[in-house]
Order: structure tokens, then sequence, then C-alpha cells
């Protein structure tokens, strides 16, 4: 039997997605978990470990037992989730095509999220930007419970 997870939980660690690391569900705990890419290479080539701190030994593990389990199901990357198209549909979902044509111009260029943040300031729509952006993180996460078959709750 799959575990229950917590939309909430989720679509917290969908937003804290990092290069260099991936994210984890467990279906037989519901727990879910993060291994960075050196711990996978160090479990893959089954490092010696008695040099690591505890710590260390402990993530090494984790990403063998991922290695060795079906239990464990990767949750979207940053990469998959692209968060510049969710910008990009933002700035096309304004209902004042001036603005959202405003917000666009920052999307090209150098520093687009740096840009954008200070259009979304500038414009007084960071609240609306934040809704829309955990709407859209809320629907990657249904997406990805309901194709891994996984029920969901929150």
């Amino acid at each position: 039997m799959t575990a229950t997870v917590d939309l909430i939980d989720l679509i917290d660690e969908l937003e804290i997605q990092e290069d260099f690391r991936t994210s984890y569900f467990n279906r037989a705990t519901g727990a879910i978990v993060r291994v960075d890419d050196d711990h996978f290479r160090c479990a893959e080539d089954d490092c010696d470990l008695s040099d690591y701190p505890e710590e260390e030994q402990a993530a090494v593990r984790l990403a063998g037992e991922i290695f060795d389990s079906e239990d464990y199901i990767a949750l979207p990357t940053k990469r998959d989730i692209y968060e510049y198209s969710i910008m990009e549909r933002f700035c096309s979902s304004r209902p004042d095509p001036a603005e959202g044509d405003r917000l666009a111009a920052t999307l090209r260029g150098r520093e687009v999220f740096r840009r954008f943040r200070e259009a979304l300031r500038r414009e007084g729509l960071e609240k609306a930007w934040f809704a829309y952006r955990h709407r859209a993180f809320r629907e990657i996460a249904v997406t990805w419970c309901e194709t891994h078959h996984i029920p969901y709750a929150g």
C-alpha cells in the first residue's frame, strides 16, 4: 500500500529544489528525503565511509537504499519545474496587457529572476505572483501524484 503524501509538504519541497540534489518520496513510509548527487556517486562507487562524518555516512547509506529500493520515487526537479515558464504564463495571464508586457520585458537578457522580482514590486503584484506561483506548484504536485498513483491530502 502506498502512503499518502501531504500536498503542502510536497509543494514546499518542490519550491526549494536545488541543482545537484534530488528529492524522493518513499511510498512505504510517506517520507520525503533529499539526497545530494555526491552521496549518490559515493554509494554507487561503494566508497569507504570510515573517513566521513556520521551525517555524511547516513546520507550515503540513504542514497544506497534509494538505489536498491522500488519504494522511492523522484520528485520533479528544478529543471522539470522550469519556473521561467511559470513566470511567462503569469505575464500572459495579466488582465491588463500593458502590465503583462512590462513584466514580460524583464524575462529577456541577464538577471531575469532579479529583474522580474523588482518589476513585481514596482507594479504591486508580489501577492498576485506568489498566489499564481503557488497554484502552479500545486498543479505540478497533483499531476505528479496522479501520474505515480500516490494518494494525497491537503
